[in-house]
């Protein structure tokens, strides 16, 4: 019996995959592949990743949270809310520490927004005031 199912696409799980198809149906297997399939699957994972190390930058998604340093005192809320472990605290020197977010790991969720309680982390393009203009804007209409 073969059973299917959805998961969600990583590196691990399929090595071939473009950054845009993160979801796809899989199936439990129900023989071996032939090792020239195998080897022809192992050069596609090479070329995939040869293509991500090649690049001098990766571009990061375009909503990405970011931090105002003049507010974060350094508390780690940010950090230990993310699911994706974008915010790091970062010694800037005599203990003083400060969250910094990774843009590149960010998704843009807005968990470490919620869970700031200084304000510091905001999602970008979506600042409390931009936020709250679009609410008034749309009940207006």
């Amino acid at each position: 019996m073969r059973m299917a199912f959805l998961r969600k696409r990583t590196l691990n799980f399929d090595p071939l995959i473009s950054p845009r198809m993160e979801y796809s149906s899989v199936a439990w297997p129900t023989r071996q592949n032939p090792l020239d399939e195998a080897i022809a699957q192992g050069l596609g994972a090479a070329a995939r990743a040869a293509t991500v190390l090649a690049q001098k930058k990766i571009a990061a998604e375009g909503v990405v949270s970011a931090v105002d340093e003049s507010l974060c005192r350094g508390c780690g809320q940010c950090v230990e809310v993310c699911p994706y472990g974008a915010p790091e605290l970062v010694d800037i020197g005599e203990g003083v520490l400060l969250s910094q977010i990774q843009e590149v790991l960010c998704k843009g969720c807005g968990a470490c927004a919620v869970a700031c309680p200084t304000g510091a982390a905001a999602i970008r393009h979506f600042t409390d005031h931009e936020v709250l203009t679009m609410i008034e804007a749309a009940l207006c209409e």
